[in-house]
């Protein structure tokens, strides 16, 4: 070390023995001035950078905590609607009726439901769907099938068996429905009415969220978002075809449930790919809505604090030049033009005469 540093000092010398004293001067002023704009400036990009994605992080949290919170209202809301229609007297009265059912009672239970599942789903923009099935074989649809997904009661408790659907408040998603003949993801909230005093189960109560209302809170931007269940499995995706494919097994999904926080963001690499993941934990449901932004364009925002960075640099080392020539040209020009006079006195003549305007001509 000793040796280098010596190496250095001898370098420096033998540099600056061969240079003119105004060089010496406008070289040592180049290495005062340039080099802490130099180490700002790299410091400067470097913090730059850093600052850019914290802000870029912080500022996707807040955006899709707010998204979830929007999100847990609509469905909380839902929620308590769906409540309301669930003790309705009316529709516990008829699904207490045996099977023996006439058809008056039918059409009396269909208009009666009917004109309240209608004034729900005019408020409600967002409930696309309510249905009722009896198991003594009255039933209510809010809008007709074209297919036969769910036919009656019976059809749907095989679909609730077979997807493992259990307890009185579920939501589950997703199921693509063919309403007016153009198929719509639906996010299901499932009932079991029962009756009040024997608790004997009388039917089932099913409304339906439009997954194309919940994209439209959360994917008007250029993110790549979703919104999965506790299970990972994708309940709404800005892209149809990944809407129930199930990310449990993926790295990033198994460090957002790990880390137990409502909101979050951390770097990760997806699909081989430098992603800033983002979260928010949807209140109530335990659902997240994910969102995976590309790194790389982050660092074009970067990119450009990093191009005024170096613009700076550049000017600033200008100035450095220009400070530096008009420095030691102030500062040699007495000392080369006294030099200039000895020389004249030394070959003999006498009459050179000293004087401040002389000296800075």
């Amino acid at each position: 070390m000793h040796r280098v540093m010596q190496f250095c000092s001898d370098t420096t010398q033998s540099l600056f023995r061969d240079l003119t004293f105004k060089r010496k001067l406008m070289f040592t002023y180049l290495l005062i001035s340039v080099i802490p704009v130099l180490i700002v400036g790299i410091v400067s990009f470097s913090v730059s950078n850093k600052m850019i994605i914290d802000m870029k992080s912080e500022m996707v949290e807040k955006e899709f905590a707010n998204y979830a919170e929007k999100i847990s209202s609509i469905l909380q809301d839902v929620e308590s609607v769906s409540i309301s229609l669930f003790s309705n007297e009316y529709l516990q009265d008829s699904l207490s009726v045996g099977s023996g059912i006439d058809d008056i009672k039918k059409s009396e239970f269909y208009n009666s439901i009917g004109a309240v599942s209608t004034g729900i789903l005019n408020n409600k923009k967002y409930i696309s769907l309510i249905n009722v099935f009896g198991k003594n074989g009255l039933q209510y649809k809010s809008q007709a099938y074209t297919t036969d997904l769910f036919y009656d009661y019976k059809s749907f408790r095989e679909y609730m068996s077979k997807n493992n659907i259990t307890g009185i408040n579920k939501w589950y998603g997703t199921e693509i429905f063919n309403i007016f003949n153009s198929k719509r993801h639906n996010i299901m909230n499932i009932k079991i009415i029962r009756d009040i005093n024997t608790l004997d189960e009388l039917g089932i109560l099913v409304f339906s969220v439009d997954e194309i209302y919940l994209r439209n809170i959360y994917g008007n931007n250029n993110y790549q978002s979703l919104i999965c269940d506790g299970s990972g499995k994708i309940i709404s995706h800005v892209q149809d075809t990944e809407i129930n494919r199930n990310i449990s097994d993926t790295e990033y999904f198994k460090k957002i449930v790990s880390s137990g926080n409502d909101t979050g963001s951390f770097l990760y690499d997806v699909k081989g790919k430098k992603t800033l993941v983002s979260y928010s934990k949807v209140r109530g449901l335990g659902w997240y809505i994910v969102n995976l932004l590309d790194y790389g364009t982050i660092l074009k925002e970067s990119s450009k604090i990093g191009n005024i960075t170096l613009l700076i640099i550049i000017v600033c080392f200008q100035i450095s030049i220009f400070m530096a020539l008009l420095i030691s040209r102030n500062l040699t020009k007495p000392i080369i033009n006294l030099k200039s006079l000895m020389a004249q006195v030394e070959e003999g003549n006498l009459d050179v005469h000293f004087n401040k305007e002389i000296m800075m001509k």
